[in-house]
């Protein structure tokens, strides 16, 4: 392959590991910063229960999605930490490691992947750079989430697609339907992207050879993955992709009614026209500088003001290199620009605002398209002063934004009280607390304001899988596709009123203690994270 034999080069070979070291760093610094959240202690107690068990927290053999809180998640992940939990054991690195070994290898994707669409090799070399030091790529990476195993396998799909259409060699082919298979089982969002690429796959052959002959085998794999995905999902239907959905919210259709009763005019206030409106801006926004250059995920678990996934120098290079790819007649540029509106538009589709998980893979175009942008723009200003003084002076202050979102990320950052109540903090000691006082009580009462608390017991607990597959219980689904664990050994997620049993524990966030619970308040434990308090604990009739 002519690709890897690039790495001949010595240059590339000394880039490329200094790109890689790079990526390294940015994820083993301050590792133990961020508190594990509930989703990324179900991926890893589901590898635990498979690893000791062979089934899931429910105890299904082997299956197709993870119940877990009732959102049916893909379980790729789950199934790939498992040997990590298996060698590490149950623990935060084991669970992270999958994604962490995905960022880590990101230079080297970027550089293959960018070098394969613009033919250049220093459009690779720059993609690989601005993919190492990526806010959006290497954050994401840092937690137990499934969107980095769908740009993984997303973007090694792409690479073997452009491949076959170089060599036309069926063993592409192969590598492709796989690697599409695994992104479909990996996240939610991979399903337009990859029924976008088989559609490019089979449309670009028929225009290349004319011959429905030569589609067999191209129209074969391209639709195997997304056959044997979509079977699986009338066998287990997923409920939470179903209620993320915005018209599925009752906010869309309260919209509709008001406008009707404020002039009921059914023509231009209709469930079509109000989702053509809220889909349009909701996509729209996913290109905004607002977003890419500046606010990023509203949601304080992957995001926060002041930590932007791309630069503004970036963003601007963004449109340059949009520009140099269509004068440039750039011979992929309908594959790449296909990639880049596509990309957003499964989280534009959900009630959720700005989420970098779901439009994850947008930043695969983005720097691509950046970093074409740069090649091109320092070949046209080479040997003239004032273009090239004007692009150091961007680059300088590329560095400075970088510097200070990572500055943000490390320093800042995970110390706000509410990015530590996003990421769910406090758990780990309280488990903690409960562990070392297990034996001398009889219950304790947790509060399920935050999330799932249940998994965190399990999790930390390193409960015995086959013991609580006999306890699992799941409530029906709330409006947001949510089940609860009400209650499994001593643990029962709710407080009661009054904190009065004997031999109990109450646990809770400072709302749920105060002058009318009857109880000392002086007598109140408290756990802290960053200093800030989270976790509340009343001890009733401690045993002596």
């Amino acid at each position: 392959m002519k690709s890897w034999l690039a790495l001949k080069n010595k240059p590339v070979i000394i880039l490329l590991s200094v790109f890689t070291t790079i990526a390294l760093f940015l994820h083993l610094y301050k590792i133990n910063m961020g508190c594990l959240n509930a989703d990324e202690a179900a991926f890893g107690y589901n590898a635990y229960s498979i690893l000791k068990t062979g089934r899931d927290e429910y105890g299904n053999l082997l299956p197709l999605r993870l119940k877990s809180f009732g959102d049916y998640k893909l379980p790729l992940l789950a199934y790939l930490t498992v040997p990590f939990v298996g060698l590490l054991g149950l623990n935060e690195f084991s669970t992270r490691t999958v994604p962490v070994i995905i960022g880590i290898i990101t230079p080297l994707l970027f550089y293959f992947l960018a070098k394969e669409i613009t033919g250049d090799r220093r459009t690779g070399l720059i993609a690989a750079f601005l993919g190492s030091v990526s806010p959006w790529v290497q954050i994401i990476t840092r937690h137990a989430h499934e969107a980095s195993l769908a740009y993984l396998f997303i973007s090694l799909a792409v690479f073997c697609l452009l491949r076959y259409r170089k060599t036309t060699a069926k063993p592409y082919l192969l590598l492709y339907s796989a690697c599409s298979l695994l992104a479909l089982f990996s996240y939610h969002s991979s399903r337009l992207l990859i029924i976008f690429l088989s559609g490019y796959l089979v449309v670009e052959q028929f225009l290349i050879s004319r011959s429905l002959k030569r589609l067999w085998w191209p129209i074969v794999f391209a639709v195997i993955p997304l056959v044997i995905f979509f079977f699986s999902e009338t066998i287990q239907p997923n409920t939470r992709v179903n209620n993320l959905l915005f018209y599925k919210t009752s906010g869309f259709s309260i919209a509709i009614e008001q406008f009707r009763k404020e002039d009921n005019n059914q023509f231009l206030r209709n469930k079509f026209t109000q989702a053509m409106q809220v889909l349009s801006k909701q996509y729209l926004s996913y290109f905004s500088p607002e977003f890419l250059a500046f606010q990023g995920d509203q949601n304080k678990r992957f995001g926060y003001p002041g930590m932007s996934p791309i630069t503004p120098i970036e963003y601007i290079f963004l449109f340059i290199g949009l520009y140099y790819v269509f004068k440039k007649q750039l011979p992929k540029r309908l594959l790449l620009t296909g990639i880049l509106l596509i990309a957003p538009l499964t989280a534009a589709l959900t009630w959720q605002e700005n989420s970098l998980t779901r439009s994850y893979f947008l930043i695969v175009p983005i720097i691509i398209i950046v970093s074409y942008g740069v090649a091109q723009f320092w070949q046209d200003v080479k040997g003239q002063l004032w273009k090239t003084m004007a692009l150091i002076v961007l680059i300088l202050m590329f560095v400075i934004f970088s510097l200070l979102t990572w500055d943000f990320y490390f320093n800042h950052y995970y110390k706000r009280p509410e990015v530590g109540f996003a990421w769910q903090c406090g758990y780990k000691e309280l488990t903690q607390y409960v562990k070392n006082d297990y034996a001398k009580y009889n219950q304790f009462y947790i509060t399920e304001k935050n999330g799932q608390p249940y998994i965190f017991f399990l999790y930390y607990l390193q409960y015995p899988p086959a013991h609580y597959q006999a306890q699992a219980r799941l409530s029906p689904p709330d409006v947001y596709g949510f089940g609860q664990v009400a209650k499994f050994d001593k643990f029962i997620f709710s407080l009661p009123s009054p904190y009065t049993k004997p031999k109990t524990v109450y646990v809770g966030y400072f709302d749920d203690f105060n002058a009318d619970s009857q109880i000392d308040l002086t007598k109140i434990k408290k756990i802290a994270v960053n200093n800030t308090d989270i976790f509340w604990i009343y001890e009733s009739d401690k045993e002596k």
